[in-house]
């Protein structure tokens, strides 16, 4: 067996092996948002299975829980981070065991389609959902949709004022108008930023 066949048999066998802790770090991620009454979080509370699979994935998962930008006081981004990375490493192990060689292009092309399913397209996603329930407070107005829309505004605010900068200046306007205006901008960016990515990503991929 030569050693271009042993490289390529452990790519294959390392993309396994990502393939396996990214199932686990989902594990993880799934019975954290999951509370059995009665019981407080913690590993003392999580039973043994649980608290072992938290033993293996947090320090991955707590490396990307201090970057800038990717959590706010109610959402924490940064697991996505995490799964692009794994993506990434994992797609240029399983085409370099699969093919045995791999291109600057491919390894760019790779990178940038990864980031664009894992962060850039989750976060338009999210921020959509959170404009449309917006929208729909606007039109219920009560004691406690005008709380939840105070709490979504912690989210979304940065995003109502610059569109209210940009398209409005100082003039006032309705929060109804303010929420569909802004809206409409996070729609027609998702697109044109999609479409950006697409062309740019066919491009690299076949110099």
């Amino acid at each position: 067996m030569n050693a271009p066949t042993v490289l390529r048999d452990l790519a294959l066998f390392l993309s396994s092996v990502l393939g396996i802790y990214n199932i686990l770090i989902w594990i993880r991620i799934l019975f954290s948002w999951i509370q059995i009454p009665g019981q407080m979080r913690g590993t003392q509370q999580e039973g043994p299975i649980i608290t072992f699979i938290g033993k293996i994935v947090d320090p991955f998962l707590n490396m990307f829980k201090g970057v800038r930008g990717l959590s706010t006081k109610t959402i924490d981004f940064s697991p996505l981070l995490a799964f692009a990375l794994l993506s990434i490493v994992k797609s240029l192990l399983q085409i370099y065991g699969q093919t045995g060689s791999l291109t600057l292009a491919v390894t760019v092309a790779l990178i940038l389609q990864t980031l664009y399913s894992y962060m850039i397209s989750p976060f338009f996603v999210i921020f959509i959902i959170l404009l449309v329930v917006r929208l729909y407070f606007c039109y219920r107005r009560t004691p406690t949709t005008i709380a939840m829309a105070r709490g979504l505004e912690t989210i979304i605010g940065g995003l109502l004022n610059f569109v209210q900068k940009t398209f409005f200046g100082s003039k006032g306007v309705a929060n109804k108008t303010l929420v569909i205006a802004s809206l409409i901008f996070t729609v027609v960016l998702y697109v044109l930023v999609r479409i950006g990515f697409v062309y740019l990503i066919h491009y690299i991929a076949y110099l």
